[in-house]
């Protein structure tokens, strides 16, 4: 299967993929660019069903601890 060499989100409502390869960059521009919604429907990766090991995201710790806000922050809107 041919593969493309960006993330190609779109912003319509749809599906998303959490085991697509490119999910983490995709979301992040979805972020960066207020999308209040996006879809995979495009991407070659779009049926990927592996789960994939994201090192950055996992914790050796079996307690991670966080430091939280004291209080929550004020959405706007």
């Amino acid at each position: 299967m041919a593969t493309h060499a960006t993330p190609n989100p779109l912003k319509r409502e749809g599906r998303r993929n959490l085991f697509c390869p490119y999910y983490r960059q995709c979301l992040d521009r979805a972020v960066n660019h207020h999308w209040p919604f996006w879809s995979c429907s495009e991407c070659v990766h779009r049926g990927e069903s592996e789960l994939l090991y994201d090192s950055v995201l996992t914790c050796s710790d079996a307690y991670p601890l966080y430091t939280l806000p004291r209080r929550p922050p004020r959405l706007e809107g």
